[in-house]
């Protein structure tokens, strides 16, 4: 038999709890009565059904000084070298920033695949991740890779959406921003899709070692771009089992 278990967390908005009501509510076999005597005043209004709740995470929506890098810093002059790079070589570029990501999260597995530049459906690179044990779970993705400076629109990620069969996860890459309305787009229709602006793309670089002294670092590049004119799919399947 298989069940499921769905947890809402909420958090009471007080600073302190008694030690004392959480150990009566536990040992003393009558939670009415611990919380009668030593309840905090919020979680008594929360009985009598006058939640009043803090919020767990901020807003998902961010603000274009949220995506991308602040000004005359280093961390837009590492952007600016990966806004430098062609169309073709940004999709490789990509594609080698995923290949990072182990790096980063601790036994994850992945494999990627590069589409070829036309007939691609629009998809620029295929594959999947695969959670460590316990978890053991396989995570199919489908991806777009954009050099866009200005701000992407909603009718710009439908196209990824449009693309993604049941189960699958978007990842769309930009060295720009997202508009208001795109995210909350995606954020109201549930869309399986993680949006990666260009601040999101240079701390992937600074976290996976690919920066040196300010720069994006030279011999990671060269690895990145050395089969920029290498596509190892024919649109949309593979040529190579995995």
């Amino acid at each position: 038999m298989i069940k499921n278990l769905r947890i809402l967390l909420s958090i009471l908005d007080t600073e302190t709890v008694s030690a004392k009501w959480l150990r009566e509510r536990v040992t003393s076999g009558d939670m009415r009565e611990a919380d009668k005597n030593y309840a905090p005043e919020v979680w008594r209004k929360v009985i009598k059904g006058k939640i009043e709740r803090r919020q767990v995470w901020a807003s998902k929506v961010r603000s274009k000084q949220q995506q991308v890098p602040v000004a005359n810093s280093e961390d837009e002059n590492i952007l600016s070298e990966v806004a430098a790079l062609s169309p073709a070589e940004f999709e490789a570029f990509t594609v080698a920033l995923i290949e990072k990501l182990p790096d980063i999260v601790a036994g994850l597995e992945h494999r990627i695949t590069r589409t070829r530049r036309t007939g691609d459906h629009g998809i620029d690179f295929f594959g999947m991740f695969k959670m460590p044990y316990p978890i053991d779970y396989q995570i199919e993705f489908l991806g777009e890779a954009k050099r866009y400076k200005t701000p992407i629109t909603p009718d710009q990620v439908s196209r990824l959406v449009a693309r993604l069969g049941r189960g699958q996860y978007g990842l769309y890459f930009a060295t720009s921003w997202y508009s208001e309305q795109t995210q909350r787009e995606i954020e109201s229709d549930r869309y399986p899709v993680r949006l990666f602006s260009g601040q999101d793309i240079v701390n992937i670089l600074r976290a996976g070692d690919c920066v040196a002294d300010g720069r994006l670092r030279t011999d990671w590049m060269q690895l990145a771009l050395a089969e920029v004119d290498v596509h190892f799919a024919d649109g949309l399947r593979p040529t190579s089992l995995w």
